[in-house]
């Protein structure tokens, strides 16, 4: 802790001087960027890469979960385990998943409990939300561990108004139904709240191709709320929770002939909760916004498989994971368009996992990790067009050494809209309590993994088609990667990654909204020379939404995924295949019969694509929905 108070209090000197020679600058931009600051940010002022996701696009797609809306943005993969409800994970820029840090309007809610610490998609639902930020780079600067690759950050929505409540209905293949209710509404006190269920037959998990025919099924039950209350003069309540009870059947590797196959009665039950509140004050005459958090996640995952004719046993595996965490932040006004924001982290994980397989029961006693950060960050305004940022962070963790990252970046302004930016950054990820301490496999002398990372971006805005083109070059290296040998976790994989990000977003039309996005990737397991597995070298997303007047609305979605390599687990040692590429193609539409009803329907792979995301697990065929939306 003496480093980071060092830190500071070298910060804070130098930035006295720096703010007295910059120029306030008055913006009359209203998109703000929230994450890459952790302050809201005018978008061109940030010198990140950042996607913005708004409600009215999500709305647009059609699309139930947010895991489908997140495949159309640049530099993201996404993979599932099978369909509806399986394994889903995101590749940022073709990072592991577990480099990637998820929040809920700030609040961290990584799974502590999982071997990797990642977060499942399979289960959020795009009801409630108001936007999702997708912050690329490292990012360990201002939030620590698991932000090696990027963060995604998503903000629910804040009621306001009369009471209003929305009833969506659907129904669709596979026997799927669902349905769900949001309320909102408020005045001095904002509420909003969201009620959500789904259930379905489902596709096989293991590939239909190679002789599955049993269909797993899925069902959910989740619910979303959040308050907002005023207090004081210009400072805030903030209330956020979300909920989930969810089961999926799965398929299994049969203990006979040791391949994937159908499983009759393997199945995961989940179960989260997370709650965040948070107070903003609007202190000295607003030269000083503080702001106190705290927030709980809470994971359980019980996973069984009776006996049956591929498996004479009774498995059983019961995981939990608990995050405790408090977070303290101060921004200075410094005047002259400088701000300087500190803030302090306490964060502590507890993780207990009890299994009983092929009638060996394992017992992992609960243990406890604890972390404490401390970061500096400070903006500048220089003139009208330029903005520079720089920061620093301290991590102590119980398991291992200090961790100090940092992180700097600008953005340029010029004549004609055109903006220029970069940054370079450093980033970690502390070993799970898994990895530390499972009975079977756990290492407690692990170090953490590291990363740096840096990438330099140029957009343009297009007034004739009222739009933006940008693109972005970066690169990425990873050291002390946490690699499995099958007895134990231990540090030893290096990896690169490197490629371009391209976008646009256009409005040719008033009635029409355009965007493109175009990645290209290589990645490199240094240690064997291999590219990482699963992650396309290109990929291509085109989405076209087109309004029918007040009434009708058509969206089009194109997702090329290119050639990718995959592991064929059935052999040993694991046989090395590649995955053809494949082309999505998803169309979404609504039409309102009266000022408080919709019709709302869908069709998924359009083209009925055979493809794969996992070597071995199936993805479904073309499939059809169709719903309605009562405005209540």
């Amino acid at each position: 802790m003496v480093k980071a108070l060092t830190m500071f209090i070298l910060a804070a000197v130098l930035a006295l001087p720096t703010a007295a020679i910059c120029q306030q600058v008055e913006d009359d931009v209203t998109e703000v960027v929230v994450t890459a600051t952790r302050l809201e940010t005018p978008d061109e002022k940030v010198a990140s890469s950042v996607t913005v996701i708004t409600a009215q696009e999500i709305e647009a797609s059609g699309v139930n979960s947010v895991s489908e809306i997140l495949n159309t943005v640049p530099g993201l993969d996404i993979f599932r385990l099978g369909g509806v409800g399986q394994q889903s994970s995101v590749l940022l820029r073709g990072a592991d998943p577990a480099h990637l840090l998820v929040l809920v309007d700030g609040f961290a809610v990584n799974d502590p409990g999982s071997p990797k610490g990642t977060f499942n998609w399979a289960h959020m639902m795009a009801e409630n939300i108001e936007r999702i930020e997708v912050l690329r780079g490292p990012q360990s600067t201002l939030y620590g561990s698991d932000a090696m690759a990027g963060v995604i950050n998503i903000i629910t929505k804040r009621g306001k108004g009369e009471l209003n409540a929305i009833l969506k209905l659907e129904a669709g293949s596979f026997e799927t139904r669902s349905g769900r209710l949001i309320i909102d509404g408020g005045d001095k006190l904002n509420y909003s709240l969201a009620l959500s269920a789904t259930e379905s037959e489902g596709i096989s998990v293991a590939e239909e191709a190679d002789g599955n025919t049993e269909k797993d099924g899925y069902r959910n039950l989740s619910m979303s709320g959040r308050i907002d209350v005023p207090v004081g003069t210009g400072g805030e309540l903030t209330v956020t929770a979300r909920m989930l009870d969810s089961e999926s059947d799965l398929d299994e590797i049969n203990g006979n002939t040791f391949l994937f196959e159908d499983d009759p009665n393997s199945t995961i039950e989940e179960n989260q909760l997370f709650a965040g509140t948070r107070l903003l004050l609007d202190l000295l005459g607003g030269r000083l916004e503080q702001s106190f958090g705290i927030s709980m996640v809470d994971y359980e995952r019980t996973y069984r498989n009776p006996p049956d004719a591929s498996n004479p046993n009774d498995d059983l595996e019961i995981d939990d994971g608990v995050t405790l965490a408090l977070n303290l932040q101060s921004t200075f006004d410094l005047g002259r368009g400088g701000l300087l924001t500190a803030g302090l982290d306490l964060e502590e994980d507890r993780a207990r996992s009890q299994a009983d397989f092929s009638g060996f029961p394992i017992t992992v006693d609960q243990h406890e990790v604890s972390r404490t950060g401390a970061y500096l960050q400070e903006q500048i305004s220089i003139g009208e067009s330029v903005s520079l940022i720089a920061g620093g962070r301290l991590d102590d963790h119980d398991g291992f050494d200090d961790q100090f990252t940092y992180r700097i970046g600008t953005s340029i302004r010029m004549d004609g809209g055109w903006k220029i930016r970069g940054t370079w950054a450093t980033g970690f990820k502390a070993p799970t309590i898994y990895q530390l301490y499972n009975s079977s496999s756990g290492n407690p002398n692990l170090n953490a993994e590291t990363s740096k990372g840096w990438d330099v971006g140029v957009d343009k805005d297009i007034d004739s088609l009222r739009g933006t083109l940008g693109l972005t070059w970066f690169g990425n290296s990873f050291e002390d990667l946490i690699d499995f040998s099958g007895f134990t976790y231990f540090n030893v994989q290096e990896a690169k990654t490197a490629g371009m990000e391209a976008f646009a977003e256009l409005r040719p039309a008033e009635a029409l909204n355009v965007r493109i996005g175009y990645t290209v990737l290589d990645t490199e397991d240094v240690t064997t020379g291999e590219d990482l597995i699963r992650r396309p070298e290109e990929k291509v997303t085109v989405n076209t939404d087109y309004r029918f007047g007040e009434r009708g609305q058509l969206n089009l979605t194109a997702i090329f995924v290119g050639d990718r390599t995959d592991r064929d687990f059935s052999t040993w040692p694991a046989a090395t295949v590649t995955l053809d590429s494949y082309t999505l193609l998803n169309l979404a539409g609504s039409l309102a019969i009266s000022d408080k009803l919709k019709l709302t329907g869908r069709v998924e792979n359009l083209l009925d694509e055979q493809y794969q995301e996992v070597f071995g697990y199936g993805t479904a065929g073309i499939s059809a929905y169709l719903g309605i939306k009562a405005d209540m």
